[in-house]
């Protein structure tokens, strides 16, 4: 684990990011936001250089954020690669970088590149949990790294297998807990209405990409045991198809229809509003495999919702069971729909655990992490390099 400097007076650390994306998808991506929204708290002084280009360019611009744009490729062609960090290197020194941060494996593999050749320290965050038969995974752990950050201890744990051992140490995502204020949304029936939903009967639901390792699919095959002791109750399924994987969402529709739940399920798609529609749910389910950190199972507690999560990687570390949500084995049904119904039947625990789980999502507030954040990387730019 890395040392945190003293906190105190210091100036900002003038800091290189090599961001990979340049739209807004999932959790990395909103991290970044969040360190620039707050770089303040953070103690630094970010520059970001983006492997392709997209909306987020222009929004750092806009934030007062020196935005550049590297088209980098495809890692695989040595010479876009070796001008990809060449192009890096420059953009570190005119803009006097301290630091160079890596967001995420792909991050890391031109930003540890462009720091080295440059002669300056570097950090990378891994907001994914790393696989040693996973190439970029292995080649961002090899180059030079004073610490790489993860968001969980699950995270940890798996880069810290990988060779050669990096310092490494876990800074925990955060949510913007006034974004998910059921106060500021409304109550759950003007919220129904609001979004055509149903206002009576019971809303179990759950919000992301539709993405295979998400375990949709997991969810739909408890939907009949639901209906059956909740005939009223409609499954809303909030989440855009993933560009890796297409198909998913297509199987998706296609099980729905076997399984004959006809208007008792909405899949509603990519929306921009996620907030609203979990305000709308009695349930917030999340049955993911193997998340890295759950940022979902955090926006559903912050609105006070009792959540139903599997029961490995970061949702474990989230949720304390029976305290402030339920835990199920993934891909367990019966466990998965026992704990559904559970809270379904009895409202006052319902709300118990979505009094508790509100409480424990204020701590991963924003500034929180902005400030552990960039104690981490101030420690980085004075550690000397291992």
């Amino acid at each position: 684990m890395v040392t945190l400097a003293p906190e105190g007076a210091r100036a900002p650390l003038r800091t290189l990011v090599v961001m990979p994306l340049a739209t807004r998808r999932g959790g990395a991506e909103e991290q970044l936001y969040q360190l620039v929204e707050h770089r303040r708290e953070a103690g630094i002084e970010p520059a970001v250089a983006f492997l392709q280009d997209g909306p987020t360019v222009a929004w750092c611009r806009a934030q007062g954020v020196p935005a550049f744009v590297v088209e980098a490729g495809r890692a695989r062609q040595p010479h876009r690669l070796a001008h990809a960090v060449h192009a890096l290197g420059r953009i570190a020194r005119d803009q006097r970088a301290q630091l160079v941060v890596g967001w995420m494996a792909k991050g890391q593999l031109y930003g540890g590149l462009a720091a080295a050749a440059a002669r300056l320290p570097s950090a990378w965050l891994q907001p994914g949990t790393p696989a040693g038969a996973v190439p970029i995974d292995r080649a961002a752990t090899a180059l030079p790294a004073r610490v790489v950050v993860t968001v969980s201890h699950t995270v940890d744990r798996a880069q810290r297998r990988l060779l050669p051992r990096r310092p490494t140490t876990v800074v925990h995502p955060a949510v913007d807990t006034a974004r998910f204020d059921a106060r500021r949304i409304g109550d759950p029936p003007a919220v129904r209405r609001r979004l055509g939903l149903p206002e009576h009967g019971p809303i179990v639901g759950a919000v992301g990409r539709l993405d295979r390792w998400k375990g949709f699919h997991v969810l739909l095959d408890v939907a009949p045991r639901l209906l059956e002791r909740h005939p009223d109750a409609t499954l809303v399924l909030v989440g855009g198809p993933h560009e890796l994987d297409p198909s998913y969402a297509e199987e998706l529709h296609a099980q729905a229809a076997r399984l004959g739940l006809g208007q008792r399920l909405r899949l509603v798609g990519q929306q921009p509003n996620p907030e609203e529609w979990m305000q709308a749910m009695d349930v917030v389910v999340h049955t993911s495999q193997d998340e890295p950190f759950g940022m979902v199972v955090i926006e559903a507690m912050a609105l006070g919702k009792p959540v139903v999560a599997a029961a490995e990687g970061g949702p474990a570390e989230i949720v304390t069971p029976g305290v402030d949500g339920l835990l199920a084995p993934h891909g367990d049904r019966p466990a998965l729909a026992a704990a559904i119904l559970l809270l379904l039947a009895d409202e006052q625990l319902r709300a118990r655990l979505g009094e508790a789980a509100e409480r424990r999502a204020r701590e991963f507030e924003v500034a929180q992490f902005a400030r552990r954040f960039g104690a981490v990387l101030a420690a980085a730019a004075i550690t000397p390099s291992r």
